[in-house]
């Protein structure tokens, strides 16, 4: 009985200390607006154009008039593998 608790808690130490960091394969987009992408996002305050919308949104009712905040983000991967069915593509972010 004592040996079988012991060797489940030994088992589940090494699972719980195994299990590592799970890491997406995909590109962080952050479509927040070029003010609040160089303040490493910290715009929650600030309302001065109508990327605030994505951090606060009472903080656009600080806004003077009808705005309107158009961007787009060009993505181009690019890699080496050798294989079958390699696919290079270029593509805007929607």
């Amino acid at each position: 009985m004592k040996r079988g608790l012991v060797l489940t808690l030994i088992l589940s130490l090494a699972v719980v200390l195994a299990a590592g960091t799970a890491f997406a394969g995909a590109f962080r987009i952050p479509e927040a607006g070029t003010p609040a992408m160089g303040q490493a996002n910290a715009f929650v305050g600030q309302a001065d154009d109508p990327s605030a919308v994505h951090h606060n949104v009472g903080a656009i009712t600080g806004l003077e008039g009808t705005q309107i905040m158009v961007g787009a983000n060009f993505i181009s991967p690019r890699s080496e593998f050798e294989g079958v069915d390699v696919v290079e593509e270029d593509f805007f972010v929607p």
